[in-house]
C-alpha cells in the first residue's frame, strides 16, 4: 500500500459552472481519457484531496501523497496501464476514476457541486463494465479512506480488516466480488446477481430510456391497475426533470427490467416509487433493486427518510416492504384515473436501515 494507491471519493467545487446554470445529470458524458487529459485529471484530483483527504496527514505523507497526483505523476499512471474514465458536463471534468491492473480502484473523486447525483455510481458501472469486457471475471479492490467507506459499501464492497495505517496514510483494504451475495456489516450492493445469472446494474434514466419503457408489455389482469404509471402521463412524465428526483434504469444483461425514484418531499426525507417490466414480476426483482436504491438513497444522495405508499390490496409489495425493514404509519386515498384508491403508507429512516444491515 503507497500513497497513490488509495482508492478515494471526495468532492469539490467545479470553478467554471455556477450553480444555477447546472445541466440535468442526463446530459452528462463518460469517456476514457487520454494522456493529453492528465492536467485535468490532476487538478481535480490534487484539489479535492488537499480540501478533503490530506489535512489530517503528516507534513511528509500529504506531499509524498499529492505529489503522486501531479500532471507528471498522471502521465506516468497512464503509460503504465492505469485507465481512467472522466464525467464531463459541458465540457468540464466533474467526475473521475481510475482502475489499476483491471482491478483495483485506484482513485475516484466527484465535485461537490455534483455530489449525490448518481455520477460516482456512473462512473463505477462503466469502469467496471470496462473491466469486465478486457477480461476481469469480477473482482475488485479498493483501498479506501477512513471518508469514502460508506459509498465503496453501497457499491457492494467489503472491508477485509480494520482500518490499516502505512506511512502515515490510514486506509480500508476492501473487496468485492460481483455476483457474491452482501456481506454482515457491508451496505447492500449496487450490483447483484439475478436469475439467469447476470447481473442487475442501477444507472441514471436517459431520454431515449423513455420510448422503451412506454412500449413494455401490458400487464396480466391481476396488476392491470398499475399499467397507467408506464404510459403517457405517467410516473416518468411526472417526475422527468422534476427538481429533486433521481430516476433509476435497473438493467440485466442489457435489458431494462426495472425503473425506480427516490424523489425529495422535504428536508432530507424522499418518496421512493418502483415499476417492474411485466414479464419480470414474480422473480424476486423487487427485492433486489429495492434494496439497492435504499442503499443508494441513504449513502449516495444523503437521505434521512424514505417513504412510500402502496395499495391496500397488494399483499405481496407490503410483505416484501416490511420484510426490508419498512413500517406502516398510516393510510391514504388518492384519485387514480378517476377511481379511489386505498393506500397504505410506509418508511425507513436511515438509522433502521443501517441498523437491520449491521
Amino acid at each position: 500500500m503507497n500513497a497513490r494507491s488509495c482508492g478515494l471519493y471526495s468532492n469539490s467545487r467545479v470553478s467554471n459552472i455556477a450553480k444555477n446554470e447546472l445541466l440535468a445529470a442526463q446530459e452528462m458524458k463518460i469517456r476514457e481519457a487520454a494522456l493529453s487529459d492528465a492536467p485535468m485529471i490532476s487538478n481535480i484530483a490534487r484539489s479535492l484531496s488537499e480540501k478533503y483527504v490530506t489535512p489530517e496527514f503528516p507534513a511528509e505523507a500529504r506531499d509524498a501523497f499529492l505529489k503522486s497526483m501531479t500532471a507528471d505523476g498522471i502521465r506516468q499512471l497512464i503509460g503504465s496501464g492505469l485507465r481512467y474514465h472522466l464525467a464531463e458536463v459541458d465540457g468540464s471534468i466533474v467526475g473521475i476514476i481510475g482502475i489499476k491492473n483491471n482491478t483495483h480502484l485506484y482513485h475516484l473523486f466527484v465535485d461537490e457541486i455534483f455530489q449525490k447525483k448518481g455520477i460516482a455510481r456512473q462512473l463505477w458501472n462503466t469502469a467496471m463494465k470496462t473491466c469486465k469486457a478486457a477480461g476481469n471475471p469480477g473482482a475488485f479492490t479498493v483501498n479506501s479512506s477512513m471518508y469514502a467507506q460508506q459509498v465503496y459499501e453501497s457499491f457492494g464492497f467489503v472491508a477485509q480488516s480494520p482500518p490499516q495505517e502505512r506511512n502515515g496514510i490510514v486506509t480500508i483494504p476492501m473487496k468485492l466480488t460481483v455476483g457474491s451475495e452482501p456481506t454482515a456489516g457491508a451496505g447492500s450492493p449496487k450490483t447483484d446477481r439475478h436469475s439467469a445469472g447476470s447481473e442487475i446494474l442501477l444507472r441514471l434514466l436517459k431520454k431515449e430510456d423513455l420510448a422503451i419503457i412506454q412500449n413494455w408489455p401490458a400487464y396480466p389482469p391481476e396488476f392491470n391497475d398499475l399499467d397507467y404509471a408506464l404510459r403517457n402521463n405517467g410516473w416518468l412524465c411526472e417526475y422527468w426533470n422534476k427538481p429533486g428526483t433521481w430516476i433509476y434504469i435497473a438493467e440485466q444483461a442489457g435489458q431494462i427490467v426495472a425503473f425506480s425514484i427516490l424523489s425529495k418531499t422535504e428536508g432530507a426525507d424522499a418518496e421512493f416509487r418502483i415499476a417492474l417490466r411485466a414479464d419480470r414480476i414474480g422473480q424476486g426483482l423487487g427485492n433486489t433493486i429495492t434494496s439497492m436504491m435504499m442503499a443508494n438513497g441513504f449513502t449516495e444522495i444523503g437521505l434521512s427518510r424514505i417513504h412510500l405508499i402502496v395499495r391496500k390490496n397488494n399483499l405481496r409489495a407490503i410483505r416484501l416492504y416490511k420484510h426490508l425493514g419498512f413500517n406502516e404509519n398510516g393510510e391514504c386515498w388518492k384519485d387514480i384515473n378517476g377511481k379511489q384508491v386505498h393506500f397504505m403508507a410506509m418508511e425507513i429512516s436511515k438509522k433502521l436501515f443501517q441498523a437491520t444491515r449491521k
